[in-house]
């Protein structure tokens, strides 16, 4: 490898993780909050262990990929590549962010009626 394709290689992975960075600021951060916002906890949770799982087979994967020859790091790179590329597709043609029916909160508005009078007609009394 010449010197100036080592150089295009450090363009190019700085430029995937500026590109990755945007997930954090618009993506998959904010997705949870927008369709559940009661549940965007529990539902970032759940979202987010299943993306750790890459994260735990892949050094098994890179260990088995470049273990009798180092140059078999393009394939680890063309393999995240992939991932990344196929994720991105697959969330702009089925992903969604808007409310789910299922995180709608149902308001008993008789209940409700009664709340809101309870907090009217106490009085606050003051000894002085």
């Amino acid at each position: 490898m010449t010197c100036q394709l080592k150089y295009v290689a450090v363009i190019l992975l700085t430029a995937g993780v500026a590109f990755g960075g945007f997930c954090f600021g618009g993506g998959f951060v904010l997705v949870a909050n927008d369709i559940a916002p009661r549940y965007a906890g529990v539902v970032f949770g759940i979202s987010n262990t299943f993306a750790t799982i890459p994260g735990i087979i892949s050094p098994y994967v890179v260990g088995a990929l470049t273990e009798k020859d180092p140059n078999n790091w393009r394939i680890v790179f063309f393999i995240c590549s992939i991932i990344y590329v196929i994720g991105m597709i697959v969330f702009l043609c089925l992903g969604s962010s808007e409310l789910q029916p299922w995180a709608i909160e149902h308001v008993d508005n008789n209940n409700l009626l009664l709340k809101k009078n309870d907090k009217t007609t106490l009085k606050m009394t003051s000894e002085t």
